[in-house]
């Protein structure tokens, strides 16, 4: 494990950031790999790097080169697994990430100790970029998430970006986040759990204070979200009154036991005047299950009970699909199965250009239910015509979050030409309307990912 790593560029960008080199595997332990602590290796660990960035000190064995404190940057190795046994505390603006664009760093959380604890105390960005983290396993009586985030206020305007990045295996959630704007992007979540705290198997993502004070959003987009399950929100719990946005994603095979919504569970505890918003575009959110409540895709509730008269949460869906998703009998040593169908339950105030699997326990209450000609047209208790598999189907690096292909004979293939100027590409980042033409018009498949034959 120990000793250093030759052969990686220093990783472009400006001459003048500063950056660290991470050149062994070996961290604060000492071990028989590892012999050395880290005050006399002569070696800088992942561990001796995020204390050296703190202190914006050369030291632990770490050498800055640069100019600290603009746009710092620690470069993994994509070579060996950085197993860490404490958690990494990171409060000043750092890009943390593979020296090579698109190939993974691996690093490997220890059992009871998130890896990543983020707590920026002023409006800084903090990215996490192509790095593959690997908790110790799901629904352990311990508790660890991948990146757990605490902005100190509700209006300190931190960002995090989460980007080419796979988290997996985690007993606390991939990503927990409060009082922060968070974009993940290119990023897969997958095989984590929730089962002890608020929920949010893959996300859980919070805002408090009222909607007039709120200034944080979430962002996600080509990224996949699957086989996650949590006590509420086995793929994504929400609980913001601000703006939450789903492009070209895919939400799949979650589960909530005893909870609202296994894909996602979209409430609100913000407090009065808390008007919160989530809108998908050109994504598919299939295959998710739910063993107590309806809306085993999608639960959109706001707190009535606590502000019947100013909590009002709103979902709006456009080229996406939501479908087979169901009530389901879980088996712990099993796949669940699907008892009878529960794609949204609540009320959905836009439904455009999109694939509603059944309706019931849903009401759409706005101002467009689909249609033709420019509003587009929007198919309600059908046959989605999904591949049930998910696969790898490109995209950005080496790593690819997976996805649900359309068959053939899906209702969703060529089904609009009317969002061209809205989301050209899908999550593949692939051209939306591939290879299709009608009378001069490009014609869009519904969901995350076109097809890739040609009609």
């Amino acid at each position: 494990m120990g000793g250093g790593f030759t052969g990686f560029d220093g990783g472009g960008g400006d001459a003048q950031a500063g950056t660290l080199l991470v050149d062994t595997t070996c961290g604060l332990v000492v071990t028989d790999a590892c012999p050395n602590d880290h005050a006399s290796d002569g070696h800088c660990g992942l561990e001796e790097a995020v204390l050296a960035l703190a202190d914006r000190k050369s030291e632990y064995g770490c050498q800055w080169s640069g100019s600290m404190g603009l746009d710092d940057t620690i470069l993994i190795p994509n070579s060996g697994t950085f197993s860490v046994t404490t958690t990494l505390e990171v409060s000043r603006a750092v890009t943390i990430r593979s020296p090579t664009p698109g190939t993974l760093a691996t690093i490997q959380g220890a059992d009871g100790n998130d890896l990543f604890g983020v707590a920026p105390m002023i409006p800084v960005s903090i990215t996490f970029q192509d790095l593959h983290l690997i908790g110790a396993g799901q629904g352990l009586e311990t508790q660890a998430s991948g990146i757990s985030i605490s902005g100190e206020t509700p209006d300190a305007g931190a960002t995090i970006n989460v980007t080419r990045c796979w988290i997996e295996h985690f007993s606390n959630g991939a990503i927990v986040a409060t009082d922060v704007n968070l974009n993940v992007t290119d990023t897969t979540l997958d095989g984590n759990s929730n089962d002890y705290g608020d929920g949010g198997g893959g996300i859980f993502y919070d805002t408090n204070g009222d909607a007039e004070s709120q200034v944080d959003f979430l962002t996600i987009a080509n990224s996949s979200i699957t086989h996650n399950h949590s006590t509420k929100g086995g793929g994504i719990q929400i609980q913001s009154s601000s703006i939450s946005r789903i492009t070209n994603s895919t939400i799949s095979d979650n589960l909530t036991d005893g909870g609202h919504g296994g894909g996602i569970s979209f409430a609100n505890n913000a407090g009065p005047l808390a008007d919160g918003i989530l809108r998908i575009t050109g994504s598919t959110i299939a295959f998710n299950g739910s063993t107590t409540f309806q809306g085993a895709g999608i639960a959109v509730g706001a707190n009535q009970a606590l502000f019947p008269d100013n909590v009002d949460n709103q979902i709006y869906l456009a080229g996406s699909i939501v479908a087979n998703n169901c009530l389901a009998d879980m088996n712990p040593d099993a796949p669940f199965t699907c008892l009878s169908p529960s794609d949204v339950a609540g009320e959905i105030y836009q439904l455009q250009d999109s694939l509603l699997g059944s309706s019931e326990f849903s009401t759409i209450i706005g101002p467009d239910r689909g249609g033709q000609g420019q509003d587009g047209i929007t198919f309600i208790d059908v046959d989605a015509g999904l591949d049930t598999e998910l696969t790898d189907q490109g995209g950005l690096g080496g790593h690819h979050p997976q996805v649900h292909m359309l068959n053939a004979d899906s209702l969703a293939v060529d089904a609009t030409d009317v969002l061209e100027t809205l989301n050209t590409v899908d999550q593949t980042h692939q051209p939306r309307g591939f290879d299709r033409r009608s009378s001069g018009r490009t014609i869009f498949d519904l969901g995350a990912v076109e097809r890739r034959t040609n009609p």
